[in-house]
This record gives structure tokens, C-alpha cells and sequence, in this order.
């Protein structure tokens, strides 16, 4: 799961070069449910979940709704530490 995250990042870092902000908010997306599931770190998770929802309704897509579904799933203790 490890290498799926350093993919992930790699992808970021390719997506802000070039100016895709679709594909940025897709990668933080994909990372945050690797950090999640790989290692339980919810707060790593979350930090990159509201990147990507913030990116999502700046574009208005309709992706943003998928995100607010992940986090609103995030106990609510984890997000308020944040």
C-alpha cells in the first residue's frame, strides 16, 4: 500500500505541473482512502479528503458530493481534533 501512496504523490506533484486541478483532487482523494485503509491514519485522510472536496467545488463537479460522502463516514471526534 505503500508504493500505491508514493504513486499517488507522484501523480499530485505531475497534476500541479501541469495545471490539472481535476486530477489533483482525484490523486489527494485516492490517497486519502490508501492512508485509511493501509494504515488506519484517519487524520492524514482527512487532511487530503477536504483538499480534494475544497478543489471539487471550486470546479463545481459533481465529484465533491462523493467526497462529502467519505468524510461525513470520518467520526465526527477525528474531524473536530483537526
Amino acid at each position: 500500500m505503500n508504493e500505491a501512496i508514493a504513486l499517488y504523490q507522484e501523480s499530485l506533484s505531475l497534476f500541479e505541473q501541469i495545471g490539472n486541478v481535476q486530477g489533483k483532487a482525484a490523486a489527494l482523494a485516492m490517497m486519502a482512502q490508501c492512508c485509511r485503509s493501509a494504515s488506519g491514519n484517519f487524520e492524514t485522510a482527512i487532511v487530503h479528503l477536504q483538499e480534494s472536496l475544497q478543489i471539487l467545488q471550486h470546479i463545481g463537479s459533481p465529484h465533491a458530493a462523493t467526497v462529502e460522502e467519505i468524510l461525513a463516514d470520518v467520526p465526527s471526534a477525528l474531524r473536530s481534533s483537526l
